[in-house]
């Protein structure tokens, strides 16, 4: 989007979408669509934080004057762009990814039904190696199924509406965070990824559901194991910025083309996916967005300077001298005794990451 030969109001006052041109964090063109959508931000004429925090080829969702916006800002010139594309009539399983959806449901299906008949073969004749094998298959694929099963729950939820298990408590981030690290730890390396972990801060708390952060901590990561491949580096960050904590997720992959980091939080798309198409439901994104504005938060994804991306999302603080009662975080296991970071990285780690020893 560089070469930009058009003026801005014959590019862009016939487009449905509003379209803000910025400069020095001054809006200094808006199209007709932005001054009936976002009448009080054309009348200030200045940029909120949040909008001054995106920087060039990043994507993000933020409210705006009541209403939820999926937002690009792209450089063309001299000046700055911003897209948004309004989120609040977006269907989560387009009619056209129906096909995709039962093609991924099948899959998990069809392994447990064939690790089934496969044990009752190993059992029948006294092949326990065998049984064993089947059994590692069969947790895995009910993994996957739970996996597709809760991305479909939490992403058909309409923003801002919790769960019926949301449970928010005051959280010591960083310790949360930490006994995260220790259950990505070995998966991970089983995976052929290596891990590292870069904690700029400590003491803060915040009020959260401590098993839907890291619901969404998993998603992030998956996406960059699948990104990195065997090989790569997987980068977890923890900092505070004013009153807002920031938590990101790297990788050293190939990175995102300006049109998919464009449409990944577009409603077009029904919540596309960084991860290969033809591996999960797409719905990553769109879950990790919905936790994010649960909490008050917002979620950014961008390209690294060299190579690879970077998914940041953002919790407010608890308030300084706000009466906090800590509370240990609660064990988030999903199923059969294996605990949920199996459940969500399940697309992604070998069979031998099932084993129940």
């Amino acid at each position: 989007m560089s070469n930009w030969n058009l003026t801005a109001d014959a590019a862009f006052d016939r487009l449905p979408s509003p379209i803000l041109g910025i400069k020095d964090n001054q809006i200094i063109y808006r199209n007709p669509a932005a001054v009936q959508a976002l009448p009080l931000l054309i009348r200030e004429a200045v940029l909120p934080d949040e909008l001054c925090q995106l920087k060039a080829d990043q994507s993000t969702v933020l409210q705006l004057e009541n209403r939820q916006w999926s937002i690009l800002r792209w450089q063309a010139g001299e000046m700055d762009f911003i897209r948004l594309e309004s989120t609040g009539d977006s269907h989560i399983l387009p009619d056209y990814r129906i096909p995709q959806f039962t093609r991924q449901l099948r899959s998990p299906l069809s392994a447990l039904l064939y690790c089934s008949e496969s044990i009752e073969a190993a059992i029948s004749q006294n092949r326990p190696e065998h049984a064993q094998a089947a059994i590692v298959r069969e947790r895995k694929a009910q993994m996957r199924l739970l996996r597709m099963i809760r991305s479909l729950e939490l992403a058909a939820l309409p923003d801002g509406e919790a769960p019926y298990d949301f449970h928010p408590q005051v959280v010591d981030l960083s310790g949360l965070l930490q006994s995260t690290l220790r259950q990505l730890e070995t998966p991970l390396k089983s995976a052929g990824c290596h891990l590292e972990w870069r904690n700029h801060t400590r003491n803060l708390c915040a009020r959260c559901d401590d098993v839907l952060i890291q619901t969404m901590i998993y998603h992030l990561v998956s996406n960059a194991v699948r990104s990195a491949g065997q090989g790569g580096t997987i980068v977890l960050c923890l900092e505070r910025r004013k009153d807002m904590a920031f938590f990101s997720v790297e990788d050293d992959g190939p990175g995102i083309s300006p049109q998919a980091l464009s449409s990944l939080f577009s409603p077009s798309e029904g919540g596309t996916t960084l991860s290969d198409p033809f591996h999960g439901l797409g719905l990553g994104i769109t879950v990790c967005r919905k936790i994010a504005l649960l909490h008050g938060g917002s979620v950014l994804l961008s390209n690294l300077p060299q190579r690879g991306v970077r998914a940041t999302f953002s919790l407010p603080l608890c308030p300084p001298g706000a009466p906090m009662v800590l509370r240990s975080p609660r064990l988030a296991d999903s199923s059969n005794s294996l605990p949920l970071v199996l459940r969500e990285l399940s697309d992604v780690l070998p069979e031998q990451c099932f084993r129940l020893e």
